[in-house]
């Protein structure tokens, strides 16, 4: 508790100005209505941090997103089934993440919301998924424009959708990235005129997420091993034994390329 008279009281200025308001924001909307919680500035660090990420993922992303006809092939007009397992696999999580998310608006449990979208970003996107087809898709004379443009596809998809998901929490970094990159190609002036994301049951494969799993759990132990052995992340394995299911099997062979690359 914050008493005045035993000047232990911390002022949301303060706050916002060594971390910004979207990071106080963001901190504000970890908790359940109605519930009485010390402040933690630990939590206003994490927002902070998923600022940074959302806004150097996005600059990034916009480099490889600036060539090609990828764009006539996202949104309501996506075909997944001519991407590449992987690609099917994120886009399924990303529709199983609106359908969570959308479901505890529903009931105003924004703080489940917000986690579900800022787990799906921060982990499954920024870590895992563009470090997995980052090759595919800066050397596309080595992949094949083909398979660049359905990373291409993919990526856009999740990042566009992850930046509405997280806008209601944090609005002005949401907004920064919408204007600087997302507007030349959406029709709304601003990313608060958009509608929430929508999801497509049809895409949430649970198989293929089962599946998906098991590649990123190859890809988690082979990182475990490099750390262990003090090697940089960069370091080539001449030969990887893996013990899986033929679906697992199935999945990694038609990602194959990303797995080799990551």
């Amino acid at each position: 508790k914050m008493s005045k008279s035993k000047g232990n009281t911390i002022a949301p200025q303060e706050v916002v100005s060594k971390f910004s308001n979207d990071a106080l924001r963001f901190a504000a909307g970890s908790t359940k209505l109605g519930s009485d919680i010390p402040y933690q500035e630990k939590e206003v660090k994490t927002g902070l941090a998923v600022a940074n990420k959302l806004y150097n993922a996005n600059k990034f992303a916009s480099m490889l997103l600036e060539t090609g006809d990828w764009r006539c092939e996202t949104g309501d007009k996506l075909k997944t089934e001519k991407l590449r397992s992987i690609d099917r696999y994120i886009i399924a999580r990303l529709h199983e993440t609106i359908q969570n998310a959308t479901k505890a608006f529903e009931v105003y449990d924004y703080a489940k919301a917000k986690s579900e979208f800022e787990q799906f970003f921060m982990t499954e996107v920024a870590d895992n998924y563009i470090e997995i087809v980052k090759t595919r898709l800066w050397k596309p004379e080595v992949a094949g424009l083909d398979e660049t443009k359905k990373a291409q596809i993919a990526l856009y998809e999740v990042l566009y959708n992850s930046l509405k998901g997280l806008a209601p929490f944090m609005p002005y970094i949401t907004e920064e990235v919408y204007q600087n990159f997302y507007k030349q190609f959406e029709n709304e002036k601003s990313v608060h005129l958009t509608s929430w994301p929508k999801t497509d049951k049809k895409l949430i494969d649970e198989k293929l997420i089962l599946n998906g799993n098991g590649f990123l759990a190859v890809v988690s132990a082979v990182r475990k091993y490099k750390s262990e052995k003090q090697q940089s992340m960069k370091t080539e394995i001449s030969e990887l034994k893996i013990d899986c299911s033929k679906e697992v099997r199935e999945f990694i062979e038609n990602s194959s390329f990303d797995m080799k690359a990551v």
